[in-house]
């Protein structure tokens, strides 16, 4: 056997291991949540029932199958929650339009239809338990039954608060969930919201007993034909079909309003708040439960396709920048290629980058629009003396008809009544050429002036309160740029705090190898940020922030500024996490090798005076 057969072989570096999936841990600790916001509503539920048929028997109270009618209908309502839910503002430009899109919308038949289902539960379980009201009216012995119109419009009042609720859910967007900065007891927030659902109740209880009547007796007639028509299949009724009286129930109105409203805001908040618990599970951040903690949070933070888990996992990243020691150590001092904290400072980086890269692409096609409208610069006249310059050649001018052929041919009979008909055409003189250059340039003139005119009363319509909904506001489009900016803030903040704590904690100095490209990322994003707030591209509809506008730019600073909260709250994470950082190392900073743009920002933000002890 060979000497080299006997050695072994050189072993290479084995990758990673694999973690597991931070998706694959949330969806388990999501399902529990879901489980125990389940026996909550149940518990609800059952309470609910018991109380109703109390007085009815109580083999019905512990039994309570309305009850139970209830539970399944809510169900219904949160799976509908759970398949919508999202964290993303999703805003359109304008009110209108925002309104518009949302109402004529697939999603709008969807949600109708769960609240309807459940108004129709509900309004049977209040029909039986509450108003006692029969399907037929009392009749004597020897009369034909008659419908009882009440029955009705309580069913209609029911669909009519449905579809009004599901209006109001899909223009607020109440699925859009936000998680709260701190852990708190879901029980402590439910109890905080149950005023604020008693309120809202209240308020759509009273819009709905006053406008129903009005809807209701526009399709009154429809609806009582529809229903003798139904009915009569199984029952022989009255021949008439003349329609009673009014059928106005204000008591029943008031309070099965007022149920249906209460029921679903409560339901709403309460979905919301067990879905918002955040990252912190019995005690642990839901990472910790891999064998692999830090590499399936770094799953977490690339879950781009998975934003509620993306969400989550910054705030946990946050979180535990913060405030455990532990783990911030374990990222430190991993040393294996890639590291666990180039993970982490590239994923961080590049939400930065991207919310950077959305608000510059918009200045860069602000920039482009207004240079192609921009004229044209005359270039400069060329000034040489009479001397030098050189005798012009001079251009014989021909007399006659510049467009006919030159030399002499024989002409026929037709070709010289061609000649003679262009010749009397032309004008020697240029003085119909003149009066029709007149007539353009006039015309343009007018076209222009009337150009003026009209987009001068469009602004004062645009002006106008009523057009509030259709303008296109800049407000509306820094949302539209920012649609997650807690991921942003999230990052930011996590990213500082790391650093921050590397000066003391980092042995391998790990971090600071990447603070240089972090404090110029921070700074590029701090210059788009200054950029677009100073000119922000404002739409031609926008005319109440362009009243605001000195010479083409946003007065920082006074009373007129145009103000962006989310680009503020954006720029004010960044100016935060640099001044940090600066702060921190202000001692270092001539050693870093920092770039220069980033050593002017420090001396305009950061005065050295601040941080002397």
């Amino acid at each position: 056997m060979s000497t080299l057969a006997s050695k072994p072989f050189l072993q290479t570096a084995s990758r990673r291991p694999e973690a597991t999936h931070y998706h694959t841990l949330y969806s388990g600790v999501l399902q529990v949540r879901f489980g125990h916001l389940a026996r909550v509503t149940l518990i609800t539920a059952y309470v609910t029932g018991f109380t109703i048929n109390l007085h009815h028997s109580w083999l019905w109270a512990i039994v309570p199958v309305d009850g139970f009618f209830l539970f399944a209908s809510i169900f219904c309502l949160y799976v509908l929650r759970k398949a919508r839910l999202h964290v993303d503002d999703r805003v359109q430009p304008s009110l209108a339009l925002q309104v518009y899109r949302r109402i004529f919308s697939r999603a709008y038949l969807q949600i109708a239809l769960i609240y309807i289902l459940c108004a129709a539960t509900i309004t049977l379980i209040y029909k039986q338990k509450f108003a006692s009201l029969n399907l037929y009216l009392p009749k004597k012995e020897f009369e034909l039954a008659k419908l009882n119109e009440k029955v009705f419009f309580c069913f209609c009042l029911g669909i009519y608060n449905a579809l009004v609720y599901a209006l109001v859910h899909c223009i607020l967007d109440i699925d859009l969930v936000v998680l709260p900065a701190a852990k708190t007891d879901p029980m402590q927030r439910v109890r905080k919201l149950i005023p604020h659902c008693l309120w809202r109740s209240t308020f759509m209880t009273i819009f709905m007993v006053t406008t129903f009547p009005l809807a209701y007796g526009l399709v009154r007639g429809s609806v009582w034909r529809a229903a003798l028509a139904v009915f009569r299949i199984f029952k022989t009724l009255h021949r008439s079909n003349v329609l009673p009286s009014f059928p106005w129930v204000p008591v029943h109105a008031v309070l099965l309003s007022f149920f249906l409203t209460f029921t679903w805001s409560f339901s709403n908040s309460l979905f919301t708040v067990y879905m918002t618990l955040g990252p912190i599970h019995r005690g642990k951040p839901i990472s910790e439960k891999s064998s692999d903690p830090n590499g399936t949070l770094i799953t977490g933070l690339r879950s781009s396709k998975r934003p509620f888990t993306k969400r989550t996992a910054y705030q946990e990243l946050n979180i535990i920048s913060h405030g455990d020691g532990r783990r911030r150590d374990s990222i430190y001092k991993d040393i294996e290629k890639p590291t666990v904290w180039s993970q982490i400072c590239d994923e961080c980086l590049s939400v930065i980058a991207a919310q950077r890269h959305a608000f510059e692409l918009t200045n860069v096609n602000k920039a482009a629009k207004n240079s192609a409208r921009a004229p044209v610069a005359n270039a400069p006249t060329l000034i040489t003396s009479p001397s030098s310059s050189p005798t012009p050649t001079q251009t014989k001018l021909r007399r006659g008809n510049v467009f006919l052929p030159g030399g002499p041919k024989a002409l026929s009979p037709a070709v010289k009544l061609e000649r003679r008909i262009v010749s009397s055409l032309q004008d020697p003189q240029a003085t119909q050429s003149s009066a029709v250059i007149g007539w353009f340039q006039s015309g343009k003139q007018f076209i222009a002036d009337s150009e003026k005119k009209f987009w001068r009363y469009v602004e004062e319509f645009l002006g106008s309160p009523y057009t509030m909904p259709f303008r296109y506001t800049i407000q509306r489009r820094e949302r539209q740029l920012a649609p997650t900016p807690d991921i942003f803030a999230d990052a930011v903040d996590a990213l500082t705090e790391f650093v921050k704590h590397s000066l003391t904690e980092d042995t391998f100095g790990n971090v600071q190898r990447d603070i240089t490209r972090i404090m110029d990322e921070l700074d590029d994003t701090l210059t788009v940020f200054e950029q677009f707030r100073l000119t922000p591209p404002l739409h031609w509809s926008d005319v109440e922030n362009k009243k605001k506008l000195i010479n083409g730019m946003n007065p920082i600073d006074t009373p007129d500024e145009i103000y962006l909260d989310i680009l503020l709250d954006l720029h004010d994470s960044v100016l935060y996490g640099f001044e940090e950082v600066v702060k921190i190392f202000w001692d270092y900073l001539p050693k870093m090798g920092l770039s220069q743009k980033v050593y002017d920002r420090c001396g305009v933000i950061v005065q050295p005076r601040r941080y002397i002890q």
